[in-house]
């Protein structure tokens, strides 16, 4: 939905797609492309991508949370997760999940109702519960890389936020993709969070990384 999701360019090759209170994020490379997160699923972020891209598409989710994940139903291949962050999907895609996860949206939707970022327009609750539930991944561990062709993007783990969560790191445009795994507001308060003396070595980790912007989930 081009009137729905929207982006912007941030580097040449490196598109930031807003839409459902979320960032996703597009780097295109010379012979593939990658998609990084698929946010909530509401809208149909496949033909949106389309419409920056028609190369090969990657699709890699920074971590297991239905923000970031619940779109990958859209995909005919399995998307990228880290194992450790398998059960953590789904138990956000269940049934139970998603309908106090839509409640929650709803009413800041409703508060918002003249900005349109959260839930397209005439989209419903019985669409989203039904949608349907991506139940296969490829795994992802430390040191994978994927080639774009002149651009790559190397796994870098960042448990924290979640066990499997999961950065991107891209040398030659010097940026690194954090997912929820590092922002401004990290939340480490939730049941599958790990101790934060696991989020403190993922912050040494990826301080030792030579980068010039920290590429955020949110905020």
């Amino acid at each position: 939905m081009k009137s729905f999701f929207r982006s912007k360019q941030l580097v040449p090759g490196v598109y930031g797609i807003t839409g459902e209170a979320v960032a996703k994020f597009l780097i295109v490379g010379e012979h593939h492309a990658l998609l990084f997160d698929t946010g909530y699923g509401f809208g149909n972020l496949k033909e949106y991508v389309k419409t920056l891209t028609d190369l090969p598409l990657y699709v890699v989710n920074s971590h297991g949370h239905v923000d970031h994940a619940g779109g990958n139903y859209q995909y005919d291949t399995p998307c990228y997760m880290h194992p450790a962050d398998w059960e953590v999907y789904k138990h956000h895609q269940s049934g139970e999940f998603r309908l106090i996860s839509w409640k929650k949206l709803d009413k800041v939707q409703k508060v918002f109702f003249f900005l349109r970022l959260i839930i397209p327009k005439g989209y419903t609750q019985e669409q989203y519960l039904n949608n349907p539930v991506a139940d296969t991944f490829f795994p992802v561990k430390e040191g994978m890389s994927f080639d774009l062709g002149g651009v790559t993007l190397e796994v870098v783990e960042i448990p924290g936020h979640t066990p499997g969560s999961i950065g991107l790191y891209c040398p030659e445009k010097r940026l690194f993709f954090s997912g929820d795994g590092m922002n401004g507001g990290t939340w480490l308060f939730l049941p599958e969070s790990t101790k934060l003396s696991v989020y403190l070595d993922s912050l040494k980790k990826v301080k030792q990384l030579d980068f010039d912007y920290l590429i955020t989930g949110h905020s």
